[in-house]
């Protein structure tokens, strides 16, 4: 396989402790009370490096490329050197306090109250980011309904709040030289030589995105020469100048409601609705056209040093949708460094969404020494403007640092029907004895398709409208007050210039496409069978044998799983390939196993 990096070496260490109390009284009811203490220490050993020093990718300048000083149609080469690793070291401790109260007998409350605190640390030693102070409450309650233990009604609510990343560490708290420079490709003729090399024409330099290049040896223009853009230099950056200093970590909010009941003494079944909201989350987000913003509104001379900035340069860990507290590596002109910049006015991020809803019919036969079954079917709706720690859309692993807020091009699109979206899902389970030391299994899942976009080139002038949930409003969000001279961050060239097509933009012809709104992959049907044979005491004179036989994907269904969501592949230049499958169903396959136990 080729690859463009390699991760050598990437090794993570956990160790985990856990001490609990019981405690059980009766005081206006039987009580059972439980307290204790959770405490992690996590560790990851990474370096990343790009093979062969550098990557090469051939891009088109498609309608032109005003930040690289490119016409229409000029092929170039994008080099990228990416070098960052070293020990990260995290800390999680949890404190936590139940009580699950019998009222009377037939009601049952929960009541429980669960502090959290987590830091991580980087290759330095210094902590990167620290929550001590994150409280959640968890309640529920059952409620026999007859008195006789055969039907009852629960419900509960719970806060939860994610441990961090150690990639986040890594990403944004590592020593990381991340540079690229630029070079025309050759009009004519092959891009690479009769070794594999690329041919390298004219670098492109004193452009606009372009800036002084560090020193090192894995760079073309190592030292002060003016063509390179700077995502990391190579050395640890400041905590303080990574993160926002009212930073706050990320958590989700669940509800259930549920009913269930038993039939008599084999069936029983039960319906819940459950709800999973994600209040807040902790990313970084791309801030250069929110300071020029902040230095407009306070009358700042934006060609001052301070104000003006290449589109890249100001990445801060936020939380999406807030004011976020900053301190920038240069004062602006009036003395600041530590500003509030405010969302509605600077940042104009719309507030994070995440939301699942799902109700769920189960039936269950328990086993008799004959036959067993579990089903269930679930109708639900996942949908959002944020995935998770990962972006499987694009193919991004890469906990805590998305592409999500890098740009503001990025916004537009982003909600709809999120990846794991699956309206419909059937699973059903049962069992049944062939006879007395032969028993067969069968597994049975059924689900509806994934909703895909489209993925391209992001459109120049585009930023979320006044509506920020609403994907049709959108408009050019503080215009570029000088256009010759200061950019306009919040037109997609900049994002096009500096991430390719596609990247992460839901625009395809200049259109944007909501999220999960264009077509679909197919329904998923899988059938499984396993089958235990009890080998007799008489052909197993020592311990006891069992021979297996598992057949997944019985009739080798061949179901699309992903496509290519990917609609343009530069400007105005659709994929051939958009919506074209990418991944299948697994053949079927036939497993044999003997297990020996003695």
């Amino acid at each position: 396989n080729r690859t463009a990096a390699r991760t050598d070496p990437f090794l993570a260490y956990r160790e985990f402790y856990r001490g609990d109390v019981d405690i059980l009284f009766s005081l206006h009811g039987d009580h059972h009370v439980r307290f204790g203490l959770d405490h992690e220490d996590t560790t990851m050993d990474q370096l990343s490096v790009r093979n062969g020093d550098a990557n090469y990718t051939v891009r088109t300048s498609g309608s032109g490329n005003a930040g690289l000083g490119l016409g229409a149609n000029v092929s170039y080469f994008e080099r990228r050197v990416f070098n960052s690793g070293g020990g990260f070291e995290g800390t999680s401790d949890a404190y936590y306090i139940q009580d699950s109260w019998d009222v009377t007998d037939r009601l049952n409350v929960s009541l429980g109250w669960r502090l959290d605190k987590m830091e991580v640390a980087n290759p330095n030693g210094e902590t990167f980011m620290k929550f001590d102070h994150e409280e959640a409450i968890r309640t529920g309650f059952s409620y026999d309904l007859f008195g006789d233990q055969s039907s009852k009604v629960y419900g509960f609510y719970g806060r939860y709040y994610l441990p961090i990343p150690s990639n986040t560490s890594f990403r944004m708290a590592a020593p990381a030289l991340d540079v690229s420079e630029f070079f025309l490709a050759p009009t004519s003729g092959p891009l690479v030589d009769s070794n594999g090399q690329p041919i390298l024409g004219a670098q492109i330099v004193n452009q606009t995105t372009t800036g002084p290049c560090p020193t090192s040896p894995y760079l073309v223009s190592s030292g002060n020469a003016d063509a390179c853009v700077v995502r990391n230099p190579g050395v640890a950056p400041a905590v303080e100048d990574t993160i926002a200093e009212n930073l706050q970590s990320t958590y989700e909010d669940e509800y259930i409601l549920g009913y269930s009941t038993q039939f008599n003494n084999e069936w029983s079944g039960g319906i819940s609705l459950t709800y999973r909201s994600l209040g807040r989350v902790a990313e970084d987000a791309g801030l250069d056209h929110a300071v020029t913003n902040y230095c407009m509104r306070h009358g700042l001379d934006l060609y001052s040093l301070g104000c003006t900035f290449s589109g890249s340069d100001v990445f801060r860990i936020i939380n999406p949708g807030e004011d976020a507290r900053i301190h920038l590596a240069t004062a602006l002109p009036n003395g600041e460094q530590t500003i509030t910049l405010s969302n509605d006015l600077d940042i104009n991020l719309p507030p994070v969404r995440r939301e699942y809803l799902g109700l769920e019919f189960t039936v269950s036969r328990a086993w008799d020494g004959k036959w067993g079954l579990d089903a269930s079917y679930t109708l639900s709706r996942s949908e959002g403007n944020f995935e998770g720690a990962l972006k499987s859309d694009i193919g991004q692993v890469d906990p805590g640092i998305t592409e999500d807020y890098d740009f503001l091009s990025f916004i537009p699109g982003q909600y709809g029907l999120l990846p794991n979206h699956r309206a419909h899902q059937l699973k059903v389970r049962g069992s049944y004895a062939l006879m007395d030391n032969l028993i067969a299994g069968g597994v049975l899942t059924v689900f509806s398709p994934r909703h895909y976009g489209c993925v391209g080139a992001a459109s120049a002038g585009y930023a979320p409208g006044p509506d920020l949930y609403d994907n049709t409003t959108l408009g050019t969000a503080n215009p570029d007050p000088t256009p010759d001279d200061i950019p306009d961050y919040t037109d997609g060239q900049l994002t096009n210039d500096l991430y390719g097509v596609p990247a992460n933009a839901r625009f395809c012809n200049g259109v944007v496409v909501d999220r999960g709104s264009k077509f679909t992959t197919d329904w998923l049907y899988n059938v499984d069978l396993s089958f235990r044979y009890d080998l007799p005491e008489s052909v197993m004179r020592f311990g006891h044998g069992t021979l297996r036989l598992d057949i997944f994907n019985v009739f080798n269904a061949q179901g699309v799983q992903e496509a290519n969501e990917n609609g343009e592949l530069a400007v105005g230049t659709p994929d051939p390939h958009y919506q074209a499958a990418t991944a299948y169903q697994t053949p079927r396959s036939v497993r044999i196993g003997f297990d020996w136990a003695f």
